[in-house]
Parts: C-alpha cells; structure tokens; sequence
C-alpha cells in the first residue's frame, strides 16, 4: 500500500461520521425533536441502570436534593404551612428535584380529596400518547401555537406496573404542574440532566468493578514464585499457574531455583484513585455540584476553595429555587386558596422562605460581612435579606 493510500485511509478512519448516520439527539435538529419519545426512553433507562449500580452517582443526586431543599420552604401563611405538613411538600420536592436530574422531568397532578387539594408525583414514561410527535402533541402534551401546554394526557397507571391499564386521561394544563430540565429553545419535555455525563459513569461503574476483582485476586494470592528450571525437568516443583497453598504465620523454604516475587499495589492504587476522582468530578459537573461534594470528601480541601466553590453552587440553588417557586409552589398555592378566590377575597402570591445556608466558620464570615457594612458596600437589611433567601 502507498504512503498516499495509507494516508487516505487513516483520515477516512478519524473523520466523524455523517450528520444522517448520527442519532437524533446529536444532529442539528429543533429541540422537540432532540427529546423524541425513543431517544427519552433510552436516556432515562441507561440513567436509572448506572443509578441502580453506582452508589457514588445516586449519592451525588441526593447530595443535590438536599442541598437545594433543605427542611423546605414556608409561605408567610400559616394556613398554608399546615397545609405543606400536611402533604409533605419536603418530601415531595426531595424527589422531584431528584427525578428531573435522573429522568429530566416530573408532573404533580393536583386531584381534589375531601375538598382539599392533593398533589400527586407522576413519572415522566406516564405521561404520553405512545410516542406520537406531531406540531401540537409532544408525546402527551398538547400546546397551543405558541408552545403553552393546554391539555396533559396521562395514563391511569405506570406503564411498568403489574397490572398496567392502558386508559389514557385528559387533564387541563391548570391541574398539572411540569417540572423539567430544559436546554433547548422551544423544547416541551425535559432531558435528564446527567445525559452528557452517561459515558463517565459507566466508565466509573466498570473501573470500580475491575479494580474490586483486581483486589479480590491480589487479596487471595501472596505472590507468585520465579523459577530459572526448564520446563518438564525433574527439579520443577509446580505447573505453570498453578496455585500453591502455604503455611501462615512461618518461614518458608523455597525449592532451587525458585524466586517469591510479590505484586505490587502503591502505584497501580494512586492511580486508581486519581482516576476515580477525575470521573467523579467531571460527572458531578453536570449537576454543578462542587468537588468536594462531587466527592463525598472534603479531606483535601481547605475552608477557602471549598468556600470559593460554594459561590456558584449557590447562584444555581438560588436560580433552581426560583424555578421551583414558578412551576409549583405558586401554582399549589392557588389552588389551595382556589375556595378563598371564588368567596371573593383577593389572594396573592406568598413570599418563599428557605433555609439560610449554614455558616461553617462564623468568625470569619461575620468578620467579612462587618467591614462590607463599614465601608458602605452593603447593608444589615441587605445582608439579612440575602441570608433568608438562601
């Protein structure tokens, strides 16, 4: 072959495949058609899968939860809060906020039980009209022309219960909350938000399971012995491989010619662990979550670059609790107060307290904030303000 053939063929080789042979959700296409049912169903599957066998990923996932939840927000309406108990809203938004990182979205359905509102978590798959995507139908969900949801289609029971019914059920958009991971314009469903990390985790899930099969034989083998005898002399005292019981605890006389050689664990173990580490990372990246809490171990780190880290990680709380408040605290609310509404009083939307972050280095944050008041750059009411909020 010629050096120009050869060459040829290795940028034939190396150059990405054609957009028509990529899979729809790597193509340049719109975003409802990045979310088709098919290409949702094996996202969803694939990340339930690497959850169900990696405890790093699904603690990374509650580590989020909590963090973005907390002990739940209060409404400056006493009723309300009772209410909120009453239901467990905390519980409920733990596992909503947990299924729209896994599955990409989440719908509350809001029935009505003894003439009291009833929120109830319906899974992503329950929602659909069986795959079909047309202009105003996104596998459930009915629009308008401007892209509103009007009209939900769901299932009477999970489509993987024991005794699945297939009845579909139509419900206006006002008794249906959606809450969803959204990245495209125009995009109706949600993509679970740990998709582009679907590679490093199952890259994680199969380097744990070597490295544990790798230490299991490393474990049940001392050594192995180095021979300079000829194979199928007389003085070889064990096949090729073959496995030698020895006594504990005691001093052990090797035949002639035999070497003990033992294997070797520092070097391929740091390894390991810098790799682990690197994936761990790069997946809780997705979630925005810092290193530490990537992680699980903030051993290694020191109180200022955790700190630092935990300055993005709480614009994001602070945005993803906004979204939160949209989509279902202030919708719940209304309905709740619906009664109070048709009695003619004016109801309006609460203002939401969460958890303040907790202070892990009181004297120092103390301090900072101190000299921002002295110097003008801030003020007690604007800090205490900001502290409520988060």
């Amino acid at each position: 072959m010629s050096l120009i053939t050869r060459l040829k063929s290795l940028f034939k080789a190396s150059a990405p495949p054609a957009p028509d042979k990529l899979p729809t959700h790597h193509r340049l296409v719109s975003g409802p058609k990045a979310s088709l049912p098919f290409n949702r169903k094996q996202v969803v599957q694939q990340v339930r899968f690497e959850l169900a066998r990696n405890p790093d990923v699904a603690g990374m996932l509650n580590t989020l939860a909590a963090m973005t939840i907390s002990s739940g927000p209060r409404a400056d309406d006493d009723t309300f809060n009772a209410y909120a108990d009453q239901i467990g809203l905390v519980e409920l938004l733990f596992q909503s906020r947990v299924a729209k990182a896994r599955d990409g979205e989440i719908f509350w359905l809001l029935v009505e039980s003894d003439g009291q509102v009833l929120p109830l978590l319906i899974e992503a798959e329950q929602v659909t009209d069986f795959g079909q995507m047309v202009q105003q139908n996104h596998d459930g969900i009915i629009v308008d022309e401007l892209g509103r949801p009007v009209e939900y289609h769901i299932l009477a029971n999970h489509p993987e219960s024991m005794l699945p019914v297939w009845e579909r059920i139509s419900y206006p958009a006002s008794q249906v909350l959606h809450y969803r991971a959204v990245s495209r314009t125009s995009q109706i469903r949600g993509i679970s938000e740990l998709y582009p990390a679907l590679p490093y985790i199952s890259m994680l899930s199969r380097l744990t399971e070597a490295a544990v099969r790798t230490a299991e034989i490393h474990a049940s083998l001392s050594g192995a012995l180095k021979s300079d005898v000829v194979p199928g002399s007389e003085q070889l005292v064990a096949e090729p491989f073959e496995r030698i019981e020895v006594p504990q605890g005691g001093l052990l006389a090797l035949p002639a010619g035999w070497e003990l050689q033992t294997f070797p664990q520092t070097q391929r173990n740091l390894e390991l662990t810098e790799i682990r580490s690197a994936l761990l990372k790069s997946i809780g990246r997705c979630l925005g979550l810092p290193a530490h809490l990537a992680l699980g171990d903030s051993s290694a780190y020191n109180f200022s670059s955790a700190r630092l880290d935990h300055l993005t990680f709480r614009e994001l709380i602070r945005r993803e609790r906004k979204l939160i408040e949209r989509t279902i605290l202030n919708p719940l609310y209304m309905a709740f107060s619906f009664g109070r509404v048709l009695e003619g009083e004016r109801v309006q939307l609460p203002t939401w307290q969460w958890p303040p972050s907790q202070i892990i280095d009181a004297e120092t944050e103390v301090g900072a904030i101190g000299q921002a008041i002295e110097i003008g750059l801030t003020t007690v009411e604007e800090e205490r303000a900001k502290w409520q909020g988060f």
